[in-house]
Formats: C-alpha cells, structure tokens, sequence
C-alpha cells in the first residue's frame, strides 16, 4: 500500500543545476565564515583534488555536538542508563521499561541522524512503552554522550549490528535520517528485526554525497577523487552503499515516514524503496521537514496504528 503526494519535491527539482541544499548556522558570523572556507574549498580542490577531497572529508565524518536540552534531560532521568563497548570506546545507551505490563514484553531500539542524539527521539518513547516496548536508545559513535570524534554510516551500521548483540532480540527498529541508511546497511548485512520504521530516512548516500559537494563547492573536476575517497573511507563499494537495488534482502515489514517536501533527504527514494521491499508501505507527513517530523502528532499516529494493525 503507498500514499504519494502531487506537492512532493522531484528527482529532477532535486538535481537542478541551481539547486541550493539547507544550511543550518547558529549566527551570522558562522554563515560569513562558512562563505570564506568555500571559497577555500574551491581553490583547494583546483589546486588538487586530492588534498581538496581529503580536507573535505575531513571535517564531513566530524560530527558537531549540541548542548543537551532541558527536555532531553528531563526524559534521560527515567531511563536506565548504561554503557556498552563498541570498537575504541564505549556507547552511551538507555533503556526506558515498559508501561503496559499487561502486553507481552517486546524490545525496540531508536537510532537517531547525523549530529542528534538518541533523546532527540524521545517523542517516540512513551508510545511505544505503551505498546509494551521496551525501548532502548543510543548515542553514535562522536555524537551525544558517546566516545569518539569522527564517525561515519557503515560505523553506524557496525554499531546497530553490536547493539543486536546486547540486546539479543529487537523486535523493533526505528530510525531517522542518517540514522535509518545505516539501519538499513544492517539489515542488508545480516540484522535481523521484527519491525522497521524510517523517518526522513536516507536511501541513496549518492544523493547525500551531491549536496556536500553543493554546500562545500567542491568543483566537479574533484568530484571522482572525491567519490575515491568516501568509497574507501567507508570500506564499501558505491555499489554495495545503493540500499535501494540490494532491498529485497529486507524481509521484514517495513514502515517508511517522509515529509514529501523534505529538503534535506528527497522523498522520491523512499517511496521506491517501500515498493522495493518484500512488504513496504509509505506514509506522507505533510510540512513536518526533516527534524520536527520526530515530534510531528501524524508521524506518531501512523506508527501507532502500523503496529497495531498487525499486533
């Protein structure tokens, strides 16, 4: 079953020549210095594309962290709290108990996007507790609480894969943005779930990798170096990263939630990949974008019901 809508941003709008992906800046100092290091950018990768990539790529696996809110806070202090082993430092992880008792226990994890947090997430939690979840989130690697400096999707894949380990069973994924790529490397590389849902979820890190070209000016005469680079950085093929032509390894019911506007991850990739699955559906969020779709009523709603419907 798929829901489209006639207002959704399409392939061809999203690889216009003129297009100018979202930039997001705390001030205007940072937007004027922003302009300065693309032009630096610019002249690095004339100069070589090799150094000019390598810079680039540099700072695109250095997440940035944001200071925690009140809100976040105040959510952790129910939570479990725990730390898990993962590579060469450790995850920070929670675990919030159930509130329906009277349900069979069921476990489901929370993965968050590029530079968030698990707690960015919490508007999940407590529908899902009274389903009678268990729910656990995590912090990525460089992000949150979490060890590290510099991460990237197939780490973050690793670390799903890890979590299953702990965990033993999840009978539940839920994964936003970069989060739900990396999700879905998992799945395709041996995770096994009862449930998946992704919101504002990536599908073709091609797609991703255009627009950091965009933001950072890198010229197209570095974009096969730099294309080099990501694919070796990762330790996987351009091939092996198209989640989208390998989606029939995916068994498993998946749910895919998407602001057809969304103009940090386009909407026309996971509508093929719900159809590409063995049993997919997807659900517009209208006007929710690409962050507030968390906390969006209909994106809470649609989930409920999805499971309920086949509990």
């Amino acid at each position: 079953m798929s829901k489209t809508s006639e207002a959704a941003i399409s392939e061809q709008e999203w690889f216009a020549a003129n297009r100018t992906p979202p930039l997001d800046f705390t001030n205007g100092f940072e937007a004027w210095g922003f302009r300065w290091f693309r032009r630096f950018v610019w002249l690095l990768c004339k100069v070589s594309p090799r150094w000019g990539a390598r810079y680039v790529r540099k700072y695109l696996y250095e997440p940035r962290r944001f200071p925690r809110p009140q809100r976040e806070r105040e959510l952790l202090k129910q939570a479990e709290s725990f730390n898990l082993d993962f590579e060469d430092g450790q995850l920070a992880c929670w675990r919030f108990a159930p509130l329906n008792a009277e349900l069979p226990l069921k476990t489901a994890l929370l993965v968050h996007g590029w530079e968030a947090r698990g707690a960015q997430m919490g508007s999940l939690v407590e529908p899902l507790q009274r389903l009678g979840y268990q729910v656990y989130m995590v912090d990525s690697p460089a992000h949150g609480d979490s060890d590290g400096a510099r991460t990237q999707p197939v780490q973050i894949s690793r670390m799903v894969l890890r979590l299953q380990q702990k965990l033993k069973t999840i009978d539940l994924l839920v994964a936003h943005s970069v989060g739900a790529f990396a999700s879905t490397l998992a799945l395709q590389n041996g995770l096994t779930v009862g449930r998946f849902v992704s919101i504002a979820g990536v599908v073709d890190y091609r797609v991703v990798m255009r627009d950091v070209r965009l933001m950072f000016n890198v010229p197209a005469s570095a974009k096969a170096e730099m294309d080099r680079q990501i694919e070796a950085e990762l330790g996987m093929s351009w091939d092996a990263l198209n989640v989208l032509q390998h989606a029939a390894l995916m068994e498993q019911p998946c749910l895919y939630l998407h602001d057809p506007q969304d103009d940090d991850t386009p909407c026309f990739g996971v509508e093929a990949m719900s159809k590409a699955v063995a049993d997919g559906e997807f659900l517009p969020v209208l006007g929710a974008g690409h962050r507030k779709i968390l906390w969006d009523e209909t994106t809470i709603a649609h989930m409920v019901s999805w499971l309920k419907a086949d509990a």
